[in-house]
């Protein structure tokens, strides 16, 4: 059941020789030969597994010849997890940052593996959660969410990871430059959603630590008592800003039954969770678990879908340059398009669910 390593994806593979070279250098007390395998989710950042002899760690790095620096800044997110642990438990230990780029092309770092299940689209075949089991899954989700929110950055140090002040409005400009960059297509959807989240006034209300990907398949279940978490995984797009759109883009990852067929089939969650627990039901909970009053939850949930189709937007403008090999890039552009669609829709009903009737 635990999430296992394979072997690397073509042109993705790690030059052993210099990297092992470089961690007999730079960590201390290693021995044997060294093997990498590759952590096949995720789409934007790489995870590799390294091991030497009993030793083992986690390698990430971002995508080679990338121009969008913020969500791939190892140095940045080194720093987060490094300064985070004092106050949040539920991440991987950093061990070593490598800033030179003549080691395996681009910047990386180590951190410990930390073992455990990842929920995606389906529970594993050993796993047949009761309704008792569906409802601690997503108490431990929320009681996490909650959590993290809920630590002081300025006590962890970490103050300057972001500017709160005009952090939505920054967001809004910000993703509809980044969407314009990685165009491709005329998408009507776009235009009309972009148009619609510009014209916004909504300020920010709150300042946290806040994920910007906080799904179930960047979440580690403990395997000796799936029920809890044991860690928070991709810290790309940590930042500090208003836990609310952080809320939205969880709202907007939680895809249930009802939704169209290619966000489905996507999904970050297996539908027995989604199934049982609506948008607005999830809204209702993190409000009364946090104390956060949310006035406009569909702005929110609108921007998070936002975000996300710009993101497989990037990834599609990727796949059709000729930059990834990876195979399932060519459907994201279908995908971005359905995101932004689903976006409209919330808007024209003002409301999170029953998007579709």
């Amino acid at each position: 059941m635990i999430d296992q390593p394979t072997d690397s994806r073509e042109g993705d593979e790690l030059p052993i020789e210099k990297l092992e070279e470089y961690l007999f250098k730079n960590i201390d007390g290693l021995q044997g030969e060294l093997s990498v395998l590759q952590f096949p989710g995720g789409h934007s950042n790489l995870t590799f597994f390294l091991k030497v002899g009993a030793d083992s760690f986690v390698l990430r790095h971002p995508p080679k010849g990338i121009k969008i620096k913020s969500g791939h800044d190892m140095g940045r997110e080194f720093k987060v997890l490094s300064k985070l642990g004092d106050a949040f438990q539920k991440i991987p230990k950093t061990i070593h940052f490598c800033e030179e780029e003549s080691i395996i092309g681009v910047p990386f770092y180590l951190m410990e593996r930390v073992e455990g299940i990842i929920l995606r689209k389906k529970f594993p075949k050993e796993i047949v959660p009761n309704a008792t089991d569906i409802e601690n899954i997503l108490e431990a989700y929320l009681n996490c969410f909650v959590e993290l929110h809920q630590v002081n950055f300025e006590a962890v140090g970490l103050t300057e990871l972001g500017k709160p002040d005009g952090y939505i409005t920054r967001q809004v400009e910000g993703w509809t430059k980044r969407y314009f960059n990685a165009k491709t297509d005329e998408v009507p959807a776009f235009e009309q959603l972009i148009k619609w989240l510009n014209n916004q006034q909504v300020k920010t209300q709150s300042s946290a630590i806040i994920h910007n990907d906080y799904k179930f398949d960047n979440i580690l279940f403990d395997a000796n008592d799936w029920n809890k978490i044991k860690a928070v995984l991709d810290w790309e797009m940590c930042t500090i800003g208003d836990p609310r759109m952080d809320l939205g883009t969880s709202l907007a990852m939680w895809v249930t039954p009802e939704d169209p067929l290619e966000l489905v089939k996507s999904s970050f969650i297996p539908l027995e969770l989604s199934g049982q627990l609506s948008r607005t039901a999830f809204l209702e909970k993190y409000m009364e678990k946090s104390g956060l009053v949310i006035d406009n939850p569909v702005f929110y949930m609108a921007n998070g879908l936002f975000k996300m189709g710009v993101i497989c937007q990037q990834l599609y403008a990727r796949h059709k340059a000729g930059k990834s090999s990876d195979p399932r890039l060519q459907y994201f552009g279908k995908l971005a398009n359905a995101l932004a669609t689903m976006a409209n829709q919330a808007i024209d009903k003002n409301r999170l669910d029953d998007l579709w009737s």
